[in-house]
């Protein structure tokens, strides 16, 4: 008898098994940096289109950055698009041209921010 009541002892006091952590709710402005990235991430092929575009007639072998800047108003609108080419090539200035037309043409979501920044880099390259 006594066997079976330390038995039922320590069956009771075995540590308790800790509740997995709870998930945190993304903030907004992960929201928003998420929705961003999304956005730019669908101008990808056009504004490699651009750039494709934009070196035809060069070498056969070139490699070309493209760093693009938008910033939006509160209401999702773009109060600026830039884009610069790295190296610069001779249709540089049709090139900007095209991939500012690509940037005005995404769907850009609302931020309740009065100015908001969103920036990428994509590297291009035909070997």
């Amino acid at each position: 008898m006594v066997i079976c009541s330390l038995c039922a002892v320590t069956s009771w006091a075995a540590p308790k098994k800790k509740a997995p952590p709870a998930k945190k709710k993304p903030t907004t402005t992960q929201v928003l940096e998420e929705t961003l990235k999304r956005s730019l991430d669908g101008a990808q092929v056009d504004v490699g289109g651009c750039v494709v575009a934009g070196v035809e007639g060069d070498a056969p072998t070139w490699k070309q950055v493209a760093k693009v800047k938008v910033v939006l108003d509160g209401k999702g609108q773009i109060m600026e698009a830039s884009a610069t080419l790295e190296p610069s090539n001779v249709n540089a200035a049709n090139t900007k041209t095209c991939i500012e037309n690509v940037l005005r043409r995404v769907a850009w979501p609302v931020t309740h921010a009065p100015l908001t920044t969103a920036e990428r880099e994509w590297t291009f390259a035909m070997q």
